[in-house]
């Protein structure tokens, strides 16, 4: 038989803190008057029966025979032992059950929804009402009104940490994440998702241009843009990106469909041939639209500064590495074969299994490596893939970006004597992308893949380059 009353019901939490509060108040009340109100202020009282001895001469009480040593033994305080030892306990009882709730569940578990989120802009980044807050949003236990109170919260930040900045991301990132985002965007109360749609559209994109410290003047740098929105589905937004460098090439990105994680892509820029530090400026532009088919509108200009130094050659920075060790282990890395998806923007998925050079061999190698994915001879897609390989290396984890893609060739119609195989090249200028090694692996091999065949689309794809765009050269264009 399920409870009558819902424990985490708001009311619940009004009711409990505020008689919690009440109860402890009244507990000490009594314990403090029956410690201290009758006092004797001025009135002749015996100590024993507190008779009432104002009009009786002496030093003995006429009603219960008490005989006093000074006059100070009538002036005594009476004290209410009961009262105040039935106070105490209560007050011990109230008291330790909060201690025992605060330690399994925090002292803010008292705390109204309501009120925590009004409190939000006078604590720290990881303070314990955010801490709570998060706890209550993910057992879905907020009301309407306080779903739209926490993301309208989120969305204005407080002093310090104004969207997008470092800071509030620190605090409030968290409270928007795609997760708790979908949730709400999918519920069956239209103009609650049309509130929600309007508080995260209000919401500017975040852009972090990110890059090793160091790079070879024979080489043109490669910056990640780790780019992130918070709008819902279909928005679609793009960056248009002008390096401030002679022969420098702008750059446009499209997000045509939402991430389940956040995704990057590259900006390649030309070679810094001179030696020393560089600080190198950014121009973005931002556009977003509500779907492939609005136009685009513009949102807002930038301009971040990275900082490169450049020194050295490739030759003196990365030495090539390759023997048939370490080639057999990059066979392994890639004989998993691919998925094939029915549908979905990037329908043939490469496994890789980069456990396979967490060996000796590989000790402060970088690999850098373009997959080229063949299906009967024909160039389907190109895959760039690259991690720090070695045991000393605990996660070997992966970063990826798609240069070429033909749907013509992966969308053919399956035949029992397709022949998929991979090709995958060494090269120096991805292993780059791995700062901290000495060298890289710069051997070729030839693998012959199978494939499985999975049902459903594939996982959106993220970040594409809009050739119409760039082609245009003008912001605004191509699609």
């Amino acid at each position: 038989m399920g409870s009558i009353i819902d424990l985490n019901a708001e009311w619940v939490r009004w009711v409990t803190a505020i008689g919690l509060l009440a109860l402890l108040g009244a507990m000490v009340f009594l314990a403090w008057w029956g410690l201290y109100w009758d006092r004797a202020r001025g009135r002749r009282r015996c100590p024993r029966c507190w008779y009432n001895l104002a009009y009786t001469p002496g030093m003995t009480c006429g009603e219960c025979g008490y005989t006093g040593r000074s006059e100070k033994d009538f002036a005594r305080t009476r004290h209410r032992w009961g009262i105040t030892l039935l106070a105490m306990l209560g007050a011990a009882l109230i008291g330790g059950y909060g201690i025992d709730r605060a330690n399994t569940q925090g002292w803010m578990s008292f705390g109204p929804t309501t009120v925590l989120i009004w409190l939000l802009p006078v604590e720290g980044d990881r303070g314990p009402i955010l801490a709570e807050l998060r706890q209550r949003m993910t057992a879905d236990l907020l009301s309407r009104d306080q779903w739209l109170a926490v993301l309208r919260r989120a969305t204005k930040g407080d002093i310090g940490r104004r969207p997008p900045g470092d800071a509030w991301m620190d605090k409030y990132g968290a409270l928007l994440s795609v997760n708790w985002r979908r949730s709400l965007l999918n519920r069956s109360d239209e103009a609650f998702q049309a509130e929600v749609t309007e508080i995260l559209m209000s919401l500017p994109p975040r852009v972090e241009l990110t890059t090793r410290r160091t790079w070879p003047t024979d080489i043109g740098p490669a910056l990640n843009v780790q780019a992130v929105d918070w709008w819902p589905n279909p928005v679609q937004w793009r960056i248009r990106a002008e390096p401030q460098l002679p022969g420098a090439e702008v750059d446009v990105h499209v997000l045509r469909d939402a991430p389940i994680q956040r995704r990057s892509y590259s900006l390649h820029l030309p070679p810094l041939l001179e030696e020393g530090e560089h600080e190198v400026p950014i121009r973005l532009s931002f556009e977003r639209r509500g779907g492939p088919q609005e136009s685009w509108e513009p949102l807002d200009e930038q301009v971040l500064t990275v900082p490169i130094e450049a020194e050295k050659t490739l030759a003196e920075t990365l030495t090539p590495v390759s023997d048939e060790t370490l080639d057999d282990a990059m066979r392994r890395t890639f004989g998993g074969g691919v998925v094939k998806y029915e549908s979905g923007s990037l329908p043939v998925r490469v496994f890789i299994d980069a456990r396979q050079t967490g060996i000796d061999e590989f000790a402060d190698t970088a690999i850098g490596v373009r997959i080229d994915v063949y299906r009967n001879g024909q160039l389907g897609r190109q895959l760039d893939v690259w991690w720090e390989a070695g045991p000393d290396t605990p996660t070997l984890r992966t970063t990826w970006e798609v240069p070429f893609l033909d749907d013509e060739v992966l969308g053919q119609p399956d035949r029992e004597d397709d022949e998929w195989t991979v090709r995958v090249r060494g090269l120096p200028e991805l292993a780059l992308r791995v700062d901290g090694p000495t060298k890289y692996w710069s051997g070729e091999v030839t693998v012959t893949i199978p494939v499985q065949h999975q049902a459903g689309a594939a996982p959106p794809r993220g970040w594409i380059p809009d050739e119409g765009a760039e082609a245009t050269g003008r912001p605004g264009e191509g699609e």
